[in-house]
């Protein structure tokens, strides 16, 4: 099995994608207020705007298993593991 590598940069988008997580689960509550005012308002456009985490933990997770099995890829080694 070859070593896969390790790029750092995948380390910040994992760091910036935990900050949006954080980001939708504390402004979760705010977008569901009866009045509309600048506050609610700017912490429903962090809601939406906070949504991109999920698609980037997908990608990251495809960029570390493709470059973990780019050399060798046993499909039954991998399957049995899982």
């Amino acid at each position: 099995m070859a070593a896969s590598k390790w790029y750092p940069e995948v380390e910040y988008l994992r760091g910036f994608a935990i900050i949006g997580v954080i980001a939708i689960h504390t402004t979760v509550q705010f977008t569901q207020l009866s009045n509309f005012d600048i506050f609610s308002f700017s912490l429903a456009f962090i809601d939406v705007i906070s949504h991109f985490a999920v698609p980037i933990f997908i990608i990251i997770s495809g960029l570390v298993l493709s470059t973990k099995y780019w050399i060798s890829f046993d499909r039954r080694s991998f399957y049995r593991r899982r």
